[in-house]
């Protein structure tokens, strides 16, 4: 088992290493970020109540807004 960790993390096998320590880690991975980096449950929790907070706050923006930002560009 220990020559295999190694050869993953010889090899670089990010996905295989990240599906390693999803099973001995108790933060579950819930996603992947596009570099393929794992997302973890609690900072997706974390990150969730964040964004739900400030929206609550009304720290957002509409879609007429967006749309007039992104006529801009």
């Amino acid at each position: 088992m220990k020559a295999t960790i190694q050869r993953y993390i010889d090899e670089g096998n990010e996905e295989k290493i990240a599906q390693m320590y999803a099973s001995v880690a108790e933060d579950e991975i819930v996603g992947y970020n596009i570099d393929g980096t794992p997302i973890f449950a609690e900072a997706f929790k974390k990150e969730a109540e964040e964004i739900l907070q400030r929206m609550e706050a009304g720290e957002y923006r509409t879609l007429d807004e967006l749309e007039k930002e992104s006529a801009k560009w």
